[in-house]
């Protein structure tokens, strides 16, 4: 019995080694799946690249006409929450040689990015209709940086948008208003962005619309520094505004453009310096105290110890003749006086006196500015 059950182990043994290795020869006729992974043992084999099929101009063409139909049933105000919402939501125009950029905050309120130094814009928005808006843009242009007593330019446009208009641009496929008017830019009485404040010339009425008619806001007192920040046309043939937005602390109206000194005017003979005072302070400080030249004009002028009328004489200076003997501006005062009329700083300046020839005496002193001519260029 004890043989017997020797032999059944003897040949379960030998039963279950041949099942072995019949499996491992099935296994060997398998080839094992082969993968290339570069040099780098350790490298990870590459994600499998998901193609995205491309949208056909069909279908680009079937959204743009579903959006634009949405558009259509909207109103202009609705619209304008759109551009709102979207960065940057805005459109431009095209005048010339630059682009106007303008960009939706509100529905009252637009704002101008030029992107160009040199000019200041104030920009107003109106909703005329469920259709149509308009904006009114007006500007300040201060010229030439390099010259001093350049003009400041004021001017103004006027841009007419009507729901077409805002549904194309935003679409895409009309990226410019072309319906717009520019008003001939004209002289203002100021010379730099630093200088904007004008004078009112007398008593007068404010308005709230720039016709002048109807409801008043208050009076204004003469000598009153206000901002101007619009102008108002009757017509937009005409040459000048018949009214102009003015605005203070306390205050914003219109009032007639005769009641303010905003226009450049015409002065009969050679009166320098009246409205320089700020520009000039601002040359000096950047270029340095002999940035800037001027002349005597007229005989026996007063050269004063101080800036005001009431100082030492230091001595009266002849009328300058070759430009070698141009003097220097090196400060301006920072009161202004009025004398025969005239309002206008002190300027201190570096005098050369006539002793002999070829000989000189500096002398500095205070002149004021009706008395000297100032070189526009500046001494860089």
């Amino acid at each position: 019995m004890k043989y017997l059950i020797i032999a059944v182990c003897i040949i379960l043994f030998f039963t279950s080694c041949g099942k072995k290795a019949e499996d491992n020869s099935s296994t060997e006729n398998i080839p094992a799946a082969k993968f290339s992974y570069g040099n780098n043992s350790n490298q990870k084999p590459k994600e499998n690249t998901v193609l995205i099929p491309q949208e056909t101009e069909e279908e680009k063409q079937r959204k743009t006409e579903e959006l634009q139909n949405q558009l259509n049933n909207m109103t202009v105000l609705e619209i304008i929450d759109l551009y709102i919402q979207k960065k940057n939501g805005g459109f431009y125009i095209e005048n010339g040689d630059y682009k106007l950029f303008y960009v939706f905050l509100s529905h009252n309120n637009i704002e101008e990015d030029f992107g160009h130094g040199g000019y200041k814009f104030y920009s107003y928005l109106y909703i005329i209709d469920d259709n149509n808006i308009c904006i009114e843009s007006f500007y300040y242009s201060f010229g030439n940086h390099e010259i001093i007593g350049e003009n400041s330019f004021v001017g103004k446009y006027y841009i007419n948008i009507n729901k077409d208009n805002l549904i194309n641009n935003y679409i895409g496929s009309n990226k410019f208003i072309e319906n717009f008017t520019n008003i001939a830019s004209l002289k203002t009485n100021r010379f730099s962005n630093e200088d904007l404040f004008f004078t009112i010339q007398s008593d007068t009425d404010v308005y709230v619309k720039g016709s002048l008619h109807g409801e008043k806001i208050t009076e204004i007192k003469k000598g009153t520094k206000v901002e101007i920040i619009d102008m108002f046309y009757n017509n937009l043939n005409d040459k000048y505004p018949v009214a102009v937005r003015i605005k203070t602390e306390n205050l914003s109206g219109w009032i007639s453009i005769n009641d303010v000194d905003f226009l450049k005017k015409e002065v009969k003979g050679t009166v320098n310096g009246i409205w320089l005072n700020n520009e000039v302070r601002n040359v000096i400080k950047e270029y340095g105290s002999h940035a800037v030249k001027g002349k005597i004009i007229y005989n026996s002028i007063p050269l004063k110890s101080a800036p005001n009328n009431n100082s030492e004489l230091l001595l009266l200076m002849r009328d300058v003749e070759w430009d070698s003997d141009e003097v220097y501006i090196v400060e301006v005062s920072t009161n202004l006086d009025i004398i025969d009329g005239i309002e206008a700083a002190w300027y201190k300046i570096e005098y050369f006196k006539y002793v002999s020839e070829d000989n000189y005496d500096k002398v500095i002193g205070w002149v004021f500015g009706s008395n000297i001519e100032i070189n526009p260029f500046i001494e860089s």
